[in-house]
């Protein structure tokens, strides 16, 4: 592993596009064990809310979060 050290771009001038993936790759200096599903399941609904995960393996876990739009136009 090199010891380049890795950085946020914060230019993105964007902002939350609605309806959209929201990707989340975490980095560490060290490799790490994939928790399992029931745990990660639990605190991605603490932080964002009700969800489902749709692939998991030792690699990679994808969830999608399961929401009904307050919108009037709905």
């Amino acid at each position: 592993m090199s010891n380049k050290a890795f950085q946020q771009n914060l230019d993105d001038k964007k902002g939350p596009q609605p309806g959209g993936p929201y990707l989340i790759q975490m980095l560490f200096k060290e490799p790490v064990e994939m928790p399992d599903k029931e745990k990660m399941t639990a605190i991605m609904e603490k932080h964002i809310g009700s969800t489902e995960c749709f692939c998991y393996d030792k690699k990679i876990a994808g969830f999608c979060l399961l929401y009904t739009s307050p919108s009037p136009r709905d």
